[in-house]
């Protein structure tokens, strides 16, 4: 038997689907797949053709949890020879914890779609 909790878990996770899969888009660039399982949604987001100077299109991982509160975003290189994902060439991997703002997680997609995963991060510490 399901508890209102869940119900509402569940309503949260299926609108949060529909906002990704309906948006025009990452719908004309990439294949967009969508489960949930067990409190969560899974997106896989693959690239129809590679973005700006790379060979290979690449593949984004998305998952987004309401209990607890966290979503995490990876992006994967694929390679024609990788037909499965034993040794991904991954090139960009963040898990932000107790934040399930919306606006943030499609801000962050945005940036990691756009190419942010070419960009070299540093620290701002002085003895870095």
């Amino acid at each position: 038997m399901t508890t209102p909790n869940e119900w509402k878990l569940k309503d949260d996770l299926v609108k949060f689907r529909n906002l990704l899969t309906n948006s025009k888009n990452l719908n004309n660039e990439f294949l967009i797949n969508s489960e949930i399982k067990n409190s969560r949604l899974f997106f896989s987001i693959k690239e129809k053709k590679p973005y700006k100077r790379r060979t290979n299109p690449r593949e984004i991982l998305l998952t987004v949890s309401f209990n607890p509160e966290f979503y995490s975003i990876k992006s994967f290189v694929l390679n024609n020879n990788q037909k499965n994902r034993k040794n991904p060439n991954q090139l960009y991997s963040i898990k932000i914890e107790g934040n399930n703002n919306i606006a943030e997680i499609f801000k962050n997609l945005n940036d990691i779609i756009r190419g942010k995963d070419q960009t070299i991060f540093k620290l701002n510490h002085p003895y870095l």
